[in-house]
């Protein structure tokens, strides 16, 4: 465990990359509306951006220094002998799609609505894909299950048809091993369903504020904003499917992961009102030390004129 002071450090390196993410987000797109409530937020939520890169670093910690649990496996399992398919939607574009682009159209919408809502959103998606790929991750290792593709994907070289199988048998590289073995549950349908499906709730929430608020024009702006906040359910569908298509997974292990995607998406959306609630706290705190200062002058003044 870390002892008081190199935690304090760490603590310290984890608000500093806070404001990184906060700053950096803000720099880029250049908006000083949006630009001015970031940075009051800034040290409020740090312990909460704080967190989410704590969620990250146990990521990357247990899937590269934990080896997944050892399954028994048959060798010749006609379910374990399917090639590795080239992947539709890599990691790379996978991060792109469910994370950058939520948080471009989440901007985009706090622009033009409330350009104090992005803060906490953005924060709030940042918790879900954060959580979801800890506890898909740690899960994955748990479980341990082959993957159909796992033969070929891990290197096996045994041909003993229906005779009991070793980790010895696999060739490849640790890591090609141990992804060969991270079958459940799936990792891109937890990752697309807790960065699209928080999209899609937020994009809902909206759609309904502005029809309690009488803003839309007609019925049929109503059922179009329904219709283009669903569709990022369906882009996260889609590309749970696509890892069944490619051999990756098997349906029981993309259906989990869109579960447990989904119910971090869902759960951290709901905390949107907490973290507003953090920051307004904050600057009534702050304006009451401004105003408590500026009383406390004025006095010293009236002090020293009567005396």
């Amino acid at each position: 465990s870390l002892s008081s002071l190199p935690a304090a450090c760490f603590l310290i390196h984890l608000n500093g990359f806070s404001r990184f993410c906060l700053w950096g987000s803000i720099m880029l797109v250049g908006e000083q509306g949006i630009a001015q409530v970031m940075k009051e937020a800034a040290k409020p939520l740090a312990k909460e951006w704080s967190q989410v890169l704590l969620c990250f670093v146990i990521t990357g910690i247990v899937n590269f220094y934990v080896a997944p649990h050892e399954r028994i496996v048959l060798a010749g399992d006609p379910a374990l002998s399917y090639p590795v398919g080239n992947q539709q939607v890599p990691e790379s574009l996978l991060f792109v799609i469910a994370y950058f682009v939520p948080i471009a159209i989440i901007f985009f919408v706090s622009s033009s609505l409330d350009k104090s809502d992005f803060c906490v959103s953005f924060l709030a998606l940042s918790q879900s894909v954060s959580l979801t790929l800890m506890s898909t991750t740690i899960a994955k290792k748990f479980a341990g299950r082959p993957r159909p593709c796992f033969f070929a994907m891990c290197g096996w070289v045994a041909n003993q048809t229906g005779h009991r199988g070793a980790a010895g048998h696999c060739t490849g590289t640790t890591l090609k091993v141990w992804d060969s073995r991270q079958s459940f549950p799936s990792g891109h349908a937890s990752f697309s369903m807790a960065g699209l499906g928080f999209l899609g709730l937020y994009l809902l929430d909206k759609l309904e504020c502005q029809a309690r608020q009488q803003r839309l024009l007609s019925p049929i702006q109503y059922q179009v904003g329904q219709v283009v906040s669903f569709v990022p359910f369906a882009l996260a569908v889609w590309i749970a499917i696509t890892r069944t298509m490619d051999y990756w997974h098997n349906f029981d292990d993309i259906l989990a992961g869109a579960v447990l995607g989904f119910a971090w998406g869902q759960y951290c959306f709901s905390q949107r009102g907490r973290l507003r609630n953090i920051v307004v706290d904050d600057r009534r705190s702050q304006q009451r030390s401004t105003q408590e200062d500026r009383t406390g002058f004025i006095n010293n003044e009236n002090g020293a004129e009567a005396a």
